[in-house]
C-alpha cells in the first residue's frame, strides 16, 4: 500500500512515518517544493495546507474570476487568488474553537465553551449569558473575516470573488447574501490528488 501525506505537524509526521514502515507500507510526504514551478511560484514559503489549498482552487473551473479560499479549522486561513490564479497573500487567524479556548485560559472568570453548531448572523443578537456571548463573539468573528476577504477582494479586483470554504467548521458556516460560497471538503486532499494525477 502507498500513502500519500500532507502534514503540518512534524511530531506526528514522524511518529506516522515510524508506524508505515513498521506495517511494509509506502509512504510519501509532500512539501511546497514538489509543486509545480508555476504554482510555486506563488505559493513559496506557505504551509504545504494553504499551498495544496490553492492548487486545488485553481482547478475548480472558476474561469476568469478571483477566489478567496477560506480553510476553518484549528486555524483559520485566507488565501486570494487574482483572476488569473495567482496568489496575492492571505491571513492566518484563529479558529472558532481556539478562539474561545484562548479567552477562558487568558481570562480569570470565562468558562470554556464550544462553539455554536451553526454559526450564523441572524442569532447574534439578544445574547442573554456568558455561554451566548462567547459563543455568538466567535461567530461574529468567524463570520467577519470572511465577509472582509470577500468585500476586499471584490475592491482589489473589480469584480466579485468565487468563494470556497474548507476545513471542519465550513459545514456550520451560514453566510449572509449576497455572499455565497462552495463548500469543498478536505480541499487540500483535492489538491494533493490533482497533483499526483497531473503528475502521471
Amino acid at each position: 500500500m502507498e500513502v500519500h501525506v500532507l502534514s503540518v505537524v512534524p511530531a506526528s509526521a514522524r511518529k506516522l512515518a515510524q508506524w508505515s514502515r513498521a506495517e511494509g507500507m509506502t509512504i510519501s510526504f509532500y512539501s511546497t517544493a514538489d509543486l509545480p514551478r508555476k504554482t510555486l511560484r506563488y505559493v513559496k514559503g506557505l504551509g504545504i495546507d494553504r499551498a495544496f489549498n490553492i492548487l486545488a482552487a485553481q482547478n475548480l473551473g472558476f474561469e476568469r474570476s478571483p477566489i478567496v479560499i477560506v480553510d476553518i479549522g484549528t486555524a483559520m486561513t485566507v488565501d486570494f487568488l487574482d483572476e488569473k490564479k495567482r496568489h496575492k497573500g492571505g491571513w492566518i487567524c484563529a479558529g472558532p474553537r481556539l478562539l474561545s479556548e484562548a479567552l477562558s485560559e487568558k481570562t480569570a472568570q470565562l468558562p470554556r465553551v464550544d462553539p455554536a453548531h451553526r454559526m450564523m448572523c441572524q442569532a447574534l443578537l439578544g445574547s442573554n449569558s456568558t455561554v451566548t456571548s462567547l459563543q455568538n463573539g466567535s461567530t461574529a468573528q468567524t463570520i467577519g473575516v470572511i465577509e472582509l476577504a470577500f468585500e476586499l477582494s471584490r475592491q482589489k479586483f473589480g469584480k466579485k470573488p468565487r468563494l470556497v470554504l474548507t476545513g471542519g467548521w465550513a459545514p456550520r458556516i451560514k453566510l449572509r447574501k449576497p455572499i455565497s460560497g462552495r463548500r469543498v471538503p478536505h480541499l487540500a486532499l483535492r489538491g494533493l490528488k490533482d497533483f499526483i494525477d497531473n503528475r502521471g
